[in-house]
């Protein structure tokens, strides 16, 4: 995604020295309410800048997805500036303290509201992550005994696809509560795991003894919630 900003960025310089040359040649009276105004308006620009490249930082798809709606504050934000601004440039009778009190809520407003969403998607991420990595347990366990069922005899064929079946509708979100039983399951699958490979005759026993932790596990995950 950064890759991305580059031809972005150089889009933007051609557009901020469009508007700082053409603020000048443009015959015109200029008084205060003029500086103001191309003041704000560049500062917009800066702003809405960093919004495109702090949403582009994202190291992931999904992250820039959540990121998204800044990119659309910043937009929006700079577009009112820009309007309100050229405004108050080419009409002298507009008041200085009328043009700083405009320009300051505009700027603002699409700051507090780009810390705000900055939050929100930080905060988004975060929670999405230790989803992930809560749900990491489940997930393994389950790609591991779908491989099983591919690698079993026919003998064990059953017993491998109940404790498939039983993975496979597991509560897939974890806990740090979780961490003894999982770690059983853990020891037991490798064994059932084992036994399955190897043809044991242990395999019935260690898949039965497996599918009463995991019925375990999913009890206590419901209990916890």
């Amino acid at each position: 995604m950064k890759e991305v900003f580059k031809p972005y960025f150089r889009i933007w310089v051609i557009c901020f020295a469009l508007f700082n040359v053409s603020a000048f040649l443009i015959p015109r009276t200029v008084k205060g309410n003029f500086w103001i105004a191309y003041i704000f308006i560049n500062l917009a620009l800066i702003g809405q800048l960093y919004c495109v490249k702090r949403a582009l930082n994202a190291e992931t798809l999904q992250n820039l997805f959540y990121n998204i709606p800044i990119i659309t504050i910043g937009r929006t934000g700079a577009l009112i500036m820009l309007i309100f601004g050229i405004a108050a440039m080419a009409i002298p009778a507009i008041p200085d303290w009328l043009a700083v009190i405009v320009c300051m809520l505009v700027l603002g407003f699409t700051a507090v509201a780009v810390i705000s969403t900055s939050s929100v998607s930080e905060e988004v991420g975060r929670i999405d992550e230790k989803i992930k990595k809560n749900t990491m347990f489940i997930k393994q366990l389950l790609a591991d005994s779908y491989m099983l069922v591919q690698k079993a005899e026919t003998d064990n064929k059953e017993i491998v696809n109940q404790v498939y079946n039983a993975l496979r509708y597991s509560d897939p979100v974890s806990c740090e509560m979780l961490n003894p039983i999982e770690a059983q399951i853990t020891v037991k699958f490798n064994e059932f795991s084992d036994a399955v490979i190897n043809g044991n005759n242990t395999t019935e026993n260690l898949g039965r003894e497996l599918l009463i932790l995991i019925s375990d596990r999913n009890t206590k995950c419901r209990l916890f919630k």
